[in-house]
């Protein structure tokens, strides 16, 4: 997708990118359909999947991001010293675009965790993920427990950043004013 102009890639881009420009209610609501529709029942499975399709944007655009800043020239050097397109791809491209991949696995992961109404719409009555779990918490009487575990995935979410930004650098794409 980086490198083609063809029009299948524009298509394509757009469909990665839907779950992103639709709010969280109405793709839980559709994933419920199509899976309704194939005759798929609520399970870890459709769970899985539909978590997998709404994260995809973020490692696909940040994955994209890092090949177009790579260009073709050293991946053209490989291929004239004798390289496979097998042996670039795993020694010369994806060490180069790894920043890339791992930061787009982070956001997706961030992504998918807070994600409750995809969760809501696609887990059945034998599944539970914690952020279905803390909401009952809350809603059905004010346990403290919420507010220890929300405490804890704050100071696990700030702890990750600080780890993303010794790994990746995240703060080097920053604009400054």
């Amino acid at each position: 997708m980086a490198g083609s102009r063809a029009r299948w890639v524009a298509a394509m881009d757009a469909l990665v990118m839907s779950p992103l420009a639709l709010p969280g209610i109405a793709v839980g609501l559709g994933m419920l359909t199509f899976f309704s529709m194939i005759g798929w029942r609520l399970s870890v499975v459709t769970l899985v999947i539909s978590h997998v399709v709404i994260c995809i944007p973020y490692v696909v655009r940040t994955t994209l991001a890092s090949l177009t800043q790579l260009g073709n020239s050293l991946r053209e050097a490989s291929t004239v010293l004798g390289a496979g397109p097998i042996y670039t791809f795993f020694h010369v491209t994806l060490p180069l675009i790894k920043q890339g991949v791992i930061t787009g696995a982070f956001m997706a992961f961030l992504s998918s965790f807070d994600n409750i109404t995809v969760s809501l719409f696609l887990s059945d009555s034998r599944t539970e993920v914690l952020p279905i779990r803390m909401w009952s918490m809350i809603e059905n009487d004010l346990d403290v427990r919420a507010a220890a575990i929300s405490g804890l995935l704050i100071l696990s979410t700030a702890l990750l950043m600080i780890f993303m930004e010794r790994v990746s650098g995240l703060s080097k794409f920053l604009v400054k004013s």
